[in-house]
């Protein structure tokens, strides 16, 4: 009897710590009920998730290296431990030079060009790990239209190689139709509207700058709550509410998320609000605005303090402290981590030919 392929997802984490984070743990999932067993290879491992206790990990410790080494040690060890374990196909969700599938959630020289910044010696070394991440991976999965585009664009990959293929959501965990137990997620004033913007990773990339010194000068009844990595100083108007592990009652809580990003490969968290009833405010960097109807996203340019008032006084005459109604309809993704692995192993038969067993 054939064996099933034995299933790989190289990632730096399995934890809840923005985006990629939870894709790993969709990925996980979608695996897990199509039969397979994945082995995660990873730096980084929160044993309390859901299937954390279905899975194996394969733990790269790299705390000890300088954080720009990390990677080159990681894809260093990679290799003989994919070996040691038998993997037949490898899913990752960083750079190396490992893979069979790769994800795109981002792309070194988008994000540069984004950041408006001059590349250095590791800049070039890290665009030079990712062509050959790309080279050797048979398939490359866009998370958005803008990645697909930066893919052809600034790396030459065929069209064929690297398809849009879009992120699950899960609609029962980010969902309006919960009924929300325990503390409020923060104190509310009469009259003010409150928006949030998570940013559990570089708050210069979330945009979170521009955000604050708006906010701060803004004389509109509104509040910033910034959810993940500490604040200094914060402003008026802006207040920090921690690290959450509870983001869906956050979303039902406030009444708009905004996401301020100069570089967003695709924004996860505009999905999980629409879904949880909440409007979201976008800088137009932000891929997943691709998937989001115009009805419940208002969209600014983020370089203009008028744009942005603009949408967050529209947003607050059309939605106020309002829901949305039947928020499924509204974003065009699908909600099954089953059939979006299905989608993502088939699309690489197709691509290079290859069958499962």
């Amino acid at each position: 009897m054939t064996k099933p392929w034995k299933i790989g997802i190289a990632c730096h984490s399995f934890r809840t710590d923005g985006g990629m984070g939870r894709y790993v743990q969709d990925l996980t999932d979608g695996l897990l009920q199509l039969g397979f067993k994945p082995v995660i290879f990873t730096k980084k491992i929160d044993r309390t998730l859901p299937n954390a206790d279905k899975v194996e990990f394969v733990h790269i410790n790299c705390k000890w290296l300088p954080s720009k080494l990390r990677d080159y040690y990681y894809n260093w060890r990679l290799g003989p431990l994919r070996r040691e374990h038998g993997i037949d196909v490898m899913i990752s969700c960083n750079r190396n030079a490992h893979s069979d599938i790769g994800i795109c959630g981002g792309t070194h020289l988008g994000f540069c060009r984004a950041m408006d910044r001059s590349m250095g010696y590791f800049d070039h070394r890290m665009v030079a790990l990712e062509k050959d991440f790309y080279a050797r991976c048979g398939l490359i999965v866009a998370h958005s239209n803008g990645m697909h585009k930066e893919l052809t664009d600034l790396y030459a990959i065929a069209e064929e190689k690297c398809p849009t293929i879009y992120p699950p959501v899960s609609a029962e965990l980010f969902s309006r139709q919960v009924e929300d137990t325990g503390p409020a997620v923060f104190k509310r004033e009469e009259g003010r509207y409150y928006f949030v913007i998570p940013s559990a990773g570089d708050h210069k990339v979330k945009g979170l700058d521009i955000l604050m010194s708006y906010f701060a000068r803004t004389e509109l009844p509104i509040t910033l709550l910034v959810a993940g990595r500490p604040i200094d100083n914060p402003p008026k108007n802006v207040r920090h509410i921690g690290f959450r592990k509870d983001m869906p009652r956050v979303y039902r809580a406030v009444d708009f998320t905004v996401l301020s990003s100069r570089y967003e490969a695709f924004g996860l968290v505009g999905i999980e609000s629409v879904l949880c009833g909440t409007p979201v405010v976008f800088s137009r960097s932000v891929c997943s605005a691709e998937v989001i109807d115009d009805e419940v996203k208002f969209v600014f340019d983020l370089n203009s303090f008028e744009s942005f008032e603009t949408s967050v006084k529209a947003a607050i005459t059309r939605y106020g402290h309002r829901k949305i109604d039947d928020p499924v309809k509204h974003v065009h993704v699908t909600t099954s981590t089953k059939e979006h692995v299905e989608v993502l192993l088939s699309t690489y038969e197709r691509v290079t030919g290859l069958r499962r067993p």
